[in-house]
């Protein structure tokens, strides 16, 4: 029997949202659906049309609490795996998978747990955050000593630190060739300028 991920994750979506009927202080904002196929492909969206070709799912509902005169955004996780059970703010019996916030209400960062140790943290926008965080979780359950889940979540940072670092050097290299070419217009017109002046 296969498993309907639309209709259960609309089902979610409706069940979060009407759990703040009647709230003053709370309301429902969003969610986004986390289509994940067979060969852990993730793509994001927020309508539930993406889960019509998954094998399980993340659904990342966002809802606003007042505090004082400010609303500030929080976050709840249900993961919906291959049996269609619905699970919050965990993947497994191992993996828990929530987003908190650090110091400050306007700092939420998303967490990937298991062994009473964090593995990855990320900030939003949680499109391109949870696809990182599905890709470790998938690295992660390949191994299952602790101390070898330390080196693969460090191996993974690392690698996404200097994927980060070739980026701003290539934005660098960008900018300087268009500034180098801007230079080249620029000698080019004075040289035109120089000669017109010189002829007269």
């Amino acid at each position: 029997m296969s498993i309907n991920y639309v209709e259960i994750g609309t089902y979610c979506q409706e069940n979060y949202k009407e759990s703040f009927n009647g709230e003053k202080w709370m309301k429902y904002s969003n969610t986004w659906f986390v289509a994940i196929d067979k060969d852990d492909n993730v793509n994001v969206s927020i309508t539930p049309h993406i889960l019509e070709d998954a094998t399980k799912c993340i659904l990342i509902h966002e809802y606003r609490t007042l505090a004082e005169t400010n609303w500030y955004k929080w976050y709840n996780i249900e993961f919906i795996n291959e049996k269609g059970e619905v699970l919050r703010n965990r993947i497994d019996d191992e993996f828990t998978l929530y987003v908190n916030y650090i110091k400050s209400w306007n700092n939420q960062v998303m967490h990937l747990e298991a062994d009473n140790n964090i593995y990855y943290k990320c900030k939003a926008p949680w499109d391109k955050g949870i696809k990182k965080v599905w890709q470790l979780y998938c690295n992660l359950k390949e191994v299952k000593a602790k101390k070898e889940r330390e080196l693969v979540s460090s191996l993974f940072q690392k690698n996404e630190s200097i994927l980060e670092m070739q980026k701003s050097i290539d934005n660098f290299n960008y900018t300087n060739h268009f500034l180098e070419q801007e230079r080249d217009l620029y000698k080019s017109l004075l040289d035109e300028i120089k000669g017109i002046v010189n002829k007269e």
